[in-house]
């Protein structure tokens, strides 16, 4: 018989960490996109290409040279501040969503059996069917059980008495969870 791990309410670096994985899941996922990965080499050389074409067919191919190197200098500052913009707004979103999102901060109660993984919290109850978990891990002292692609259900490993029991438990998860 496994312990199961004590009830736990997650701290703000797990929850933080917790995100990030969630985050780098889904933009593993995203990449994938072939749209994705071809819009992102291609907008750039095509705006590019518009700079030189404007430079050969309305200046005849004798654009002022601080006119060029200035034109390329907004595209380049353009092309940073967009990204440093972006970042800006990814943190400023985790933040909210982490104090905005009250589930985050509830006590959990996790046990498994041949039913399932049953996760029980202060405004919900749960029962995963082991098909629906697609992986496990453990990372960072966390334990992963992931519902299919972006979901998981996360345990810290101080939730368990020693680091026996984490690994007892994950191992009871993954027998389980094999069809």
């Amino acid at each position: 018989m496994i312990n199961p791990p004590a009830p736990f309410a997650l701290t703000e670096s797990e929850a933080v960490l917790v995100q990030q994985h969630q985050s780098l899941r889904q933009a593993q996922f995203a990449r994938k996109g072939r749209m994705q990965r071809i819009a992102s080499v291609v907008v750039p050389v095509f705006a590019l290409a518009v700079l030189f074409a404007t430079e050969w067919f309305v200046y005849d191919g004798a654009m002022p040279g601080d006119l060029f190197f200035g034109v390329i200098i907004a595209y380049l500052f353009g092309l940073f501040s967009q990204i440093l913009l972006m970042k800006l707004f990814v943190a400023d979103t985790k933040s909210r969503m982490l104090q905005s999102v009250p589930q985050v901060w509830e006590t959990r109660h996790i046990t498994l059996d041949d039913g399932g993984v049953h996760h029980v919290s202060d405004t919900s109850k749960t029962t995963y069917a082991w098909s629906s978990i697609s992986e496990i891990e453990n990372k960072d002292n966390i334990l992963f059980l992931w519902i299919h692609a972006f979901s998981a259900i996360v345990i810290p490993h101080r939730a368990f008495a020693t680091s026996q029991d984490v690994t007892a438990f994950e191992a009871e998860a993954r027998r389980l969870a094999k069809p």
